[in-house]
């Protein structure tokens, strides 16, 4: 398998697939990366996401976890071993905020897991760092408690839930 980094292609503007099926999480996501003049392209069924993807290849991926028809862990597996899709990175965003799935993602190739329920302004933090992380500047929000999963503490109760087994 490639592996993933979150570069943007050079002169081009940066291309996002959020894939949720709740309008007003994707619609939040389209606003904070929109202020970035990032493209935000949405998709709100899971089961037409995979030809969306190979139709659009994304820069990155905003992937739920909790859909109907597939679930994001699902997705996340079938765009990890398309032959097409495989390089393109993802990042989880999820209410479920346990060890075990933030390990689970990583172990499918997610980048980052984003955790939804928490205060919006930590949320809508953690979109906007993604934003100038993938352009390589500065975030527009000032810096505050919120974290990125995959590291620290986190990621090591991740990585020990996951050693342990379900």
């Amino acid at each position: 398998m490639q592996r993933k980094n979150n570069s943007i292609r050079a002169n081009a503007m940066p291309k996002v697939l959020i894939i949720d099926d709740d309008p007003d999480w994707r619609r939040l996501c389209e606003v904070v990366l929109g202020i970035h003049e990032i493209e935000v392209k949405q998709c709100a069924e899971p089961n037409l996401a995979l030809d969306l993807v190979e139709q659009l290849m994304p820069d990155l991926i905003v992937l739920d976890v909790n859909m109907v028809h597939m679930d994001g862990f699902q997705l996340l597996w079938h765009l990890n071993n398309g032959a097409t899709t495989a390089h393109i990175p993802v990042i989880m965003m999820s209410t479920r905020a346990k060890a075990m799935d933030v390990a689970w993602a990583q172990r499918l190739g997610a980048i980052r897991y984003i955790v939804k329920n928490r205060e919006l302004p930590a949320v809508v933090e953690d979109l906007d760092r993604l934003a100038a992380e993938m352009l390589g500047g500065e975030p527009s929000a000032p810096s505050g408690d919120a974290t990125d999963a995959f590291s620290g503490a986190d990621r090591q109760a991740a990585v020990q839930t996951s050693e342990a087994g379900p």
